[in-house]
């Protein structure tokens, strides 16, 4: 039976497009001897993961610093997603149209 993308759920549908990132991203770094190390990744923990969610991903990604040497930078709009951080914290915040870096934002 098939089965279609969009037949699964938003976190699902995440977890489907990481795991054929860092696949493609496996292949292109062993084939091709392409090899970065810095990835960002955009508002990885703003939307479809649970706790559990996104403490697996934390994990796959302390993996890949660990293993291939890479800086994984996640920015996040949410506050409750620094409790996933495993590294330094970066707060900028916005005003009058002009974003500024921050010491620190109240949870």
């Amino acid at each position: 039976m098939k089965k279609k993308f969009f037949n699964f759920s938003g976190a699902e549908r995440k977890s489907i497009d990481l795991a054929c990132l860092f696949t493609f991203s496996d292949i292109r770094r062993m084939q091709g001897g392409v090899k970065y190390n810095i990835a960002i990744y955009d508002e990885l923990f703003d939307s479809s993961f649970d706790e559990k969610g996104i403490e697996l991903i934390t994990e796959i990604l302390q993996d890949r610093v660990q293993e291939l040497d890479e800086c994984s930078i996640v920015i996040s709009h949410r506050k409750e997603s620094v409790k996933a951080v495993t590294g330094d914290v970066i707060y900028l915040q916005k005003q009058n149209g002009i974003t500024k870096r921050v010491d620190y934002v109240e949870l």
